[in-house]
């Protein structure tokens, strides 16, 4: 309780690992027949050969909203979550103890110079044009900018409706916001800060985004705000990450949290113009979520007449209100507070009432902004100078960036080999992960880019990459250095800062220039080049000189039948994970085929995976527990993956015992060759039954 409210008191060897898995995964999907049988620790069946090796408020409500319950704002929530899910996370009343003594300690922001926020904005859309739907405009994300920027300095048009109760505690902040001139990446240019990604997805929950989508875009925290715009589901408006400190003992500053960092908001409630929808429709919503990520509370402190925002110029609050136009003063008079009792003051930025009401910081409110500022990791942004257009330092995973390169000479159509390298390749495209960055080259006489550079944002990404590889056909002589040229021009569209890779296969001699000894001496040194020799006739010397010259594998299929056990081998070689065995087998139309392994407790991650040449099979596991996993698995640890040609179950920390993978038969005509492979992360023992 207060007494009176007017006291102002951070690989290149790790993203090598991964170009090689995808690689090995290449490999993988084309083994259809397979050479000798061996055994491990089991018997044979005759068809099995094996190889080891906050919410939208109702729109008509009035002066008070009739559902209360409805969330307009989730960081409540949010919060709850975080620290489930980070145990080191402070909990309220840690860091309203680290708050309180740096504030008391004087600890807090220099009284004086105007704090700059860089900004980032993230657009999640799902796949409109730009100023259409969720893929908001230019302008609605700049009058945003323009609202936070007279908000947090008090001079927004509406600050003389402060109540003059209220006027003599109102406040201006002293902080400011600028749109990014420069990407983590040193790109510059119009609007740069305003970063675009089509998440694929119509509207996105709390876990989509927390799990997901702020995982996979968010730039720097150190150096920018990141904020996220999307279509939110529910009555959702926005949320924000609350501040992490430091200096206390065993608690993590971070907690894993960085990657999360910043605020949410719905795509209608962002900005002015465009696509805003009353009453959230002048901004406000940011402000209220902004006041959250520089440690304010709701101004009722989440609770009763009991409970407090920690806050000594702001009236005790007994809940939200959700006072709209005409926005009248006085008010609910929800609390009692000792001294002059005055009304709720619901028009501060950090209660619930409609924008058009909102218009108020105060000055014990900017006191937390200042010791937040002053002290707390991911908002003091005193390196930052990405609106000066200064690229920050390198920060998260490196980028993977591939280039799939297939030969489709005439050749490789009158040896029978085009379509299994089409297969393999569609398969090397569905085992990439999110966020990675994919490119689709072919060449004969001279090259093409089937698929242009591309991050893979949703399973849509893939499937386009993949509709476009089935469109390659065959015919012309051979080019290799046209098709190392092309691949590396889309290659030049990415991080050019970090590794990147090339997959080559070919079973030709070159007989077309541009020919590889001009192009090699033009691969940047952070170009790594897998070459795949495919049968008696390709440039095997040649191939396996570009990969020793750039850092890249050399493999040698004899014929498609090799390509899958090649793969899997320099996957698990690459990854540091072991090729625990691969299975070969065939198998009819609603027919089954069992394999168990035993797993240890020591490993660490997983790979169950199937390839098959154009039937339909299905891959369903069986943990330990006796769980079975099939295609609707919804666990944060196991993720799916499948086209044509593959299923994947990739499981982190998988329990240990014996695991159970069944083939299932699902559309199939005569008979189907199919060829299962499990690798291991750490240390993992087998026992194999048939």
């Amino acid at each position: 309780m207060k007494t009176s409210f007017r006291s102002q008191t951070d690989l290149s060897g790790h993203l090598r690992n991964r170009i090689g898995k995808y690689f090995l995964l290449f490999f993988t999907s084309l083994l259809i027949t397979a050479y000798g049988s061996v055994q491990l620790n089991g018997q044979s069946d005759e068809n099995v050969t094996h190889h080891p090796v906050e919410t939208i408020i109702n729109q008509d409500k009035g002066d008070m909203l009739q559902e209360p319950n409805e969330e307009k704002c989730g960081f409540v929530e949010v919060e709850q979550m975080l620290q489930q899910k980070y145990p080191n996370r402070l909990s309220d009343a840690d860091f309203e103890q680290w708050m309180q003594q740096k504030i008391a300690n004087g600890e807090v922001r220099v009284t004086r110079a105007v704090t700059v926020i860089p900004v980032v904005v993230h657009v999640i859309h799902n796949g409109e044009n730009v100023g259409t739907g969720s893929n908001i405009s230019v302008a609605q994300v700049q009058s945003q900018i323009d609202v936070l920027n007279e908000d947090f300095r008090r001079l927004n048009a509406d600050a003389s409706n402060t109540p003059d109760d209220f006027d003599p505690v109102a406040s201006d902040p002293e902080i400011e916001f600028c749109l990014a001139t420069v990407t983590p990446e040193g790109k510059t240019g119009a609007n740069i800060g305003i970063h675009r990604y089509d998440g694929c997805q119509a509207s996105y929950s709390k876990a989509d985004m927390e799990n997901n989508i702020k995982p996979a875009t968010a730039w720097n925290p150190e150096y920018y705000f990141n904020i996220w715009v999307a279509p939110l589901q529910g009555t959702l408006l926005g949320y924000a990450q609350f501040p992490s400190a430091s200096g206390l003992a065993g608690l993590d500053a971070d907690g894993g949290e960085a990657k999360t960092d910043g605020i949410v908001i719905r795509s209608t409630s962002f900005g002015t113009t465009g696509s805003v929808s009353a009453p959230f429709n002048l901004g406000r919503t940011a402000t209220h979520e902004a006041g959250h990520f520089f440690g304010l509370r709701h101004i009722w402190g989440d609770g009763n007449c009991t409970v407090d925002d920690h806050v000594g110029d702001t009236p005790t609050q007994g809940g939200a209100n959700y006072t709209g136009s005409p926005c009248t003063y006085p008010g609910p008079n929800s609390c009692t507070d000792p001294g002059t009792d005055f009304p709720d003051m619901f028009m501060n930025f950090m209660d619930y009432s409609d924008d058009v009401c909102m218009n108020v910081f105060t000055a014990g409110q900017k006191t937390r902004f200042d010791a937040v500022l002053a002290n707390s990791p991911r908002r003091k942004f005193e390196n930052s100078q990405v609106c000066n257009g200064v690229k920050p330092p390198k920060w998260g995973d490196p980028d993977v960036q591939v280039a799939l390169v297939l030969d489709r000479s005439g050749s490789m159509g009158s040896y029978g080999y085009m379509t299994a390298a089409k297969n393999a390749a569609k398969s090397f495209v569905g085992l990439m992960n999110i966020t990675d960055w994919l490119s689709v080259v072919s060449f004969s006489s001279g090259a093409s880019t089937n698929f242009p550079f591309t991050q893979i944002t949703c399973e849509d990404v893939k499937n386009e990459a993949i509709a476009k590889i089935n469109l390659i056909n065959a015919g012309g002589t051979t080019s290799i250095g046209a098709g190392m040229q092309r691949a590396q021009s889309q290659l030049n569209l990415g991080n050019t800062d970090e590794i990147q890779g090339v997959v080559l296969l070919s079973d030709g001699y070159e007989n077309r220039a541009p020919f590889v000894s001009s192009v090699l001496p033009t691969i940047p040194a952070n170009t790594d080049i897998y070459t795949i020799a495919l049968g008696p006739n390709s440039a095997q010397n040649l191939l396996n000189n570009i990969a020793a010259a750039t850092g890249g594998f050399y493999s040698y299929a004899p014929n498609t039948q090799r390509l899958t056990l090649i793969y899997n081998s320099i996957r698990a070689k690459v990854t540091g994970q072991q090729l625990l065995a691969i299975f070969y087998g065939i198998i009819g139309q609603g027919q089954n085929r069992t394999h168990t392994v035993s797993v240890d407790a020591g490993i660490t991650f997983a790979n169950f995976s199937v390839t098959w040449p154009g039937s339909d099979l299905d891959l369903e596991l069986t943990d330990p527990s006796g769980n079975v996993i099939n295609h609707s698995v919804n666990d944060p640890n196991i993720s799916f993956t499948s086209g044509n040609t593959f299923e994947n179950y990739g499981v982190l920390n998988p329990e240990a015992g014996e695991w159970t993978l069944r083939i299932i038969g699902v559309q199939v005509t005569g008979n189907s060759d199919y060829t299962a492979s499990v690798t291991g992360q750490s240390s993992l023992t087998m026992e194999i039954d048939f």
